[in-house]
């Protein structure tokens, strides 16, 4: 998995085994040029945990080349839960959770407060519909 990352162009990944499920957690950032990243999260089973990391790259990448042909103002990023298997409700609930615990605290990190993000990416929206006609 150090491979992946060393020879990947985007900014930071971040990883973490749930011990709880047996699911890895990769969130990468490729590119903030335009602004924080942005992305969605993709829960699915892969045949190793660098096959979800790999995912989570090149994801995140196109992530940065979406936002930037539609002109908004966001960079990219994914995250990517690599499940061992099918989960049952509980224990999937359990790792989305965790999940949303994990985003809270690297959010904390990169000090950007919830309140702030919901107006950036209102203001964001507003912005690029203003630009299209919409």
């Amino acid at each position: 998995m150090q491979a992946l990352i060393r020879e990947w162009d985007g900014e930071c990944v971040v990883t973490r085994f749930d011990r709880a499920s047996g699911a890895w957690i990769f969130i990468a950032i490729h590119d903030r040029t335009l602004g924080m990243a942005m992305g969605g999260c993709r829960l699915t089973t892969y045949a190793a945990p660098r096959d979800g990391l790999r995912d989570a790259l090149r994801l995140a990448s196109g992530m940065t080349l979406k936002w930037a042909a539609i002109d908004f103002p966001f960079g990219g990023g994914k995250a990517v839960l690599a499940v061992p298997g099918p989960l049952d409700a509980g224990t999937r609930d359990g790792l989305l959770g965790r999940f949303g615990e994990l985003k809270l605290a690297l959010l904390n990190f990169l000090d950007y407060p919830i309140k702030v993000l919901t107006r950036l990416f209102h203001k964001a929206l507003t912005i690029w519909k203003l630009h299209h006609g919409i």
